[in-house]
């Protein structure tokens, strides 16, 4: 009874935020998300290790690993919102503040429930809830630019799309299953799910939303956004794919559906000049790397390879977990840049490291961990998913899955370096190549502080988390013929060795630099040009010239424009028109037309008047009443 007061007494202290002063109302917020963080904490305990902690939510183990993204994504960003929505204090008014930040406490319950959720009505009511929160989040600029609103109400029509893919998946769902139930669900309605989860992962070609909402949201809503509430439909996919019949067929499935998502995410992370629009599609890329794991494992488990199945199950959970830390330390890194930079074009940022070192700090770790240099949390996943393809060769179980796994994640951690190495290089190193809109200086303490909390878990996440994750993981995943803590501790073993080497490397390199700086005799001189003199930080590398020879390869239609004389310079303007960007007008352009087709001639009923709307509601409870009278 106390437990469920708590469940409904917190998210309603959510309300207060309509009668407190404008100034307080992020600080208040943040309270509320740190109080029903720690009655998550409790739950995730007393799931994974058995205790019996009084007002903890009630998870499953496999919910339970989840919850703790949630839970670090949340707190980071509600703490980070509350210097980051400073600058609005002029310029919103105290309903709008109460608005956004009841929406952010909203989303973050919303989470919580469906991860909770022990029937299908609740899970699909937290799952609109989160989706609904999240679109009023998105809205927060919507009055400065069409662009945004735009953003959201697309958002909000691919959300419902999935939905209903959801709602007929529960309604074939057999009688007797509950939840999604580990049981023999068919695959035709795996597929459903899989479908209504896709789109909110963002799976290709369902991603169209993902690199408009997440540029359009504030840096503390797209944390949330991508770090967290992107890993609710991976969670569906999982659970969905344990409890599916054929599983060879959806391991399949679902490795093909993540190589083309994490490969086009990746390609087109690398070669984006908006920092928030990369980072969207890094998102893109992490979750189809999740989803190749998933399959990997889903196969090896069909096919009888424990190894493979286990190291794929486990590193999805780890990577997704990882990927919540640096992705949401990563986009708060762009918030604070956009906000003393005013601008997020890579092409006019440059030389904020001088002037804001521990956000270009922060921002380094974080580019570390996602390109997954040890001892980063972003190395845990990655190695235990390689570690369990190379041990099917060694078994000569599943070789060629394992051979397409290693060439796919090859090319994707190879394209990621690129990715990753172009944003940090062009927004912290060198000069700006343009007049920047602001003085760029440091974020003031909360900004860096929700920055620090997701940076203390990209430090120690990878051995944190390959830790929580092999605790359970028999149980979690059903296979009991290998232990995990053989592989968990070999795991902790290599981050640690490989991570002090790394250190170590760094240390002498930098050491051997600054001796040789204090031995020479340093003279400052021009850097030589060529012959040309007095040159421009214009003529320093952009964005787009870090990745211009892979735009070239991939665009299938790339063409340029005469040449434009700029005295002793050069400068070509380029159009890309690339396969994968028509595929995804052409498929946003299907859907909307269907949707279009079918409201339009359903628009007869909106009359505008109120009887007539009472007699709908009417029509509607008697519909209910026979129904129900004839059992169905």
């Amino acid at each position: 009874m106390i437990e469920s007061l708590f469940q409904i007494l917190l998210p309603s202290l959510a309300l207060l935020l309509f009668v407190i002063p404008k100034k307080y109302i992020g600080f208040f917020s943040c309270a509320v998300i740190i109080l029903g963080s720690i009655r998550v904490i409790l739950g995730v305990l007393n799931s994974l290790y058995s205790f019996d902690l009084p007002f903890g939510v009630q998870f499953t183990p496999l919910a339970s690993l989840f919850a703790i993204s949630v839970v670090i994504v949340a707190c980071a960003s509600s703490v980070y919102s509350c210097g980051y929505i400073k600058e609005y204090l002029n310029h919103k008014s105290r309903l709008e503040f109460a608005v956004h930040f009841f929406s952010f406490v909203l989303l973050f319950f919303s989470m919580v429930g469906v991860l909770s959720a022990d029937s299908k009505t609740g899970f699909l009511f937290s799952w609109e809830l989160m989706s609904l929160s999240s679109f009023v989040l998105v809205l927060w600029n919507a009055d400065e630019s069409r662009k945004i609103l735009h953003a959201a109400l697309g958002y909000l029509v691919l959300m419902h799309v999935g939905f209903f893919f959801l709602l007929f998946g529960f309604y074939l769902l057999p009688a007797n299953q509950g939840l999604m139930g580990y049981g023999a669900m068919p695959i035709y309605v795996w597929l459903l799910f899989f479908a209504g989860f896709g789109i909110k992962v963002g799976v290709f070609p369902m991603h169209g939303w993902l690199p408009v909402a997440h540029p359009a949201a504030p840096s503390h809503v797209s944390a949330l956004m991508s770090a967290a509430m992107l890993n609710m439909g991976i969670y569906g996919i999982f659970r969905a794919t344990l409890g599916a019949s054929d599983i060879l067929t959806t391991g399949i499935i679902l490795f093909a559906f993540g190589a083309v998502t994490a490969l086009y995410g990746v390609y087109r992370s690398a070669g984006e000049s908006h920092l928030k629009r990369l980072l969207a599609y890094s998102s893109i890329d992490n979750m189809g790397v999740i989803l190749i794991a998933i399959g990997i494992g889903a196969i090896g488990k069909a096919t009888g390879s424990s190894i493979l199945a286990f190291c794929g199950y486990s590193g999805a959970l780890i990577h997704m977990l990882c990927h919540s830390s640096f992705k949401s330390l990563l986009f708060m890194n762009a918030g604070a840049i956009q906000h003393s930079a005013g601008t997020l074009n890579l092409d006019a940022l440059g030389g904020l490291l001088k002037k804001m070192p521990i956000t270009g700090t922060l921002f380094l770790l974080a580019s570390l961990s996602a390109i997954a240099i040890p001892p980063f949390a972003g190395f845990a996943g990655e190695f235990v998913l390689l570690g369990g393809i190379f041990s099917a060769f060694t078994l000569r179980q599943d070789v060629l899955l394992a051979l397409i796994g290693l060439i796919l994640l090859a090319l994707i951690g190879g394209t990621t370096i690129l990715a990753m190495s172009k944003a940090f290089s062009r927004a912290m190193l060198s000069d700006p190549r343009r007049q920047l809109k602001k003085t760029p200086e440091e974020v003031d303490i909360w900004m860096k502080a929700g920055s620090m909390i997701s940076c203390f878990f990209v430090l120690i996440g990878g051995a944190l988390f390959t830790m929580i994750v092999f605790g359970r993981s028999e149980i979690t995943f059903a296979i009991s013929e290998i232990s995990g803590k053989e592989i968990m501790s070999h795991t902790i073993w290599t981050i640690f060795i490989l991570g002090l080497i790394t250190i170590l490397i760094a240390g002498i390199i930098f050491s051997v630099k600054d001796l040789l700086v204090l031995k020479s005799n340093r003279r400052m001189e021009p850097t030589w040009g060529c012959g040309a003199d007095n040159l421009s930080p214009m003529t320093h590398y952009s964005a787009a010239s870090f990745s211009s020879e892979l735009s070239r390869e991939m665009a299938a239609d790339t063409s340029l424009s005469p040449i434009v004389d700029e005295g002793l310079f050069v400068r070509h303007e380029t159009r890309n028109n690339g396969i994968s960007d028509r595929i995804s007008r052409n498929i946003t352009r299907q859907l909307v037309g269907l949707m279009h087709h079918w409201t339009t001639r359903l628009a007869y009923i909106q009359t505008g008047k109120v009887n007539h709307y009472v007699f709908h509601a009417l029509l509607f409870i008697v519909l209910i009443c026979l129904l129900s009278l004839f059992g169905l």
